[in-house]
């Protein structure tokens, strides 16, 4: 892949405290990935004292791309790592994801995934790195790559094993907020000292 350099990178290269909280080698790793490969991808993985769900996202591909963002919850970092680079790999071949559209060839082993429009509540919450990169003040999409039970059935779809359902969070538009997504919801505004 050739570098990048968008307007929002020399931006952020131009300025002089990149992280502002004494993280600005997190930040810069950031802006060198993008550059690099098009987007940088950050892995958010519980503790033992945390009941949230492992999720990774993406930071650059809107600027990069013109695409939506990804996000994927409860997968594997490696797989979280693939699907992401793979989305990114696509987008620079032309790819534009179809919501609600089953894509066969992601995953493999005959499993589909979805992408779907994540809520602007999750994205504030969870993708914070996007939301540093970006000012928040540019609304970007982001989606979730979302994976169906071993039957390769959705959460939406008649048949689901519902013992799959404490595994990912759902968080697009009109998602049922059940008590795996309130737990982001909760853990989100205890971070901020929301009672």
């Amino acid at each position: 892949m050739a570098n990048r350099f968008t307007d929002r990178l020399a931006y952020h290269r131009s300025q002089e405290n990149i992280g502002g909280k004494g993280e600005d080698d997190y930040f810069l790793d950031i802006l060198s990935s993008i550059e690099k490969y098009g987007l940088s991808i950050t892995h958010v993985f519980s503790n033992e004292d945390d009941a949230f769900l492992d999720f990774s996202y993406s930071i650059g591909l809107y600027d990069t791309y013109g695409q939506p963002e990804i996000i994927v919850s409860g997968f594997p970092m490696d797989l979280a790592q693939f699907v992401i680079n793979e989305l990114g790999r696509r987008y620079e071949d032309g790819f534009i994801p179809q919501q609600n559209t089953r894509y066969q060839d992601f995953l493999g082993g005959g499993m589909d995934v979805v992408f779907r429009l994540m809520s602007p509540t999750f994205i504030e919450r969870m993708m914070l790195s996007s939301m540093w990169f970006y000012d928040e003040e540019i609304a970007f999409p982001a989606y979730q790559c979302i994976c169906p039970d071993l039957n390769n059935v959705f959460p939406w779809e008649d048949g689901f094993d519902e013992s799959w359902r404490k595994r990912q969070a759902l968080l697009f538009e009109g998602a049922p907020i059940t008590a795996v997504e309130q737990e982001i919801l909760d853990d989100f505004d205890r971070s901020r000292g929301v009672q």
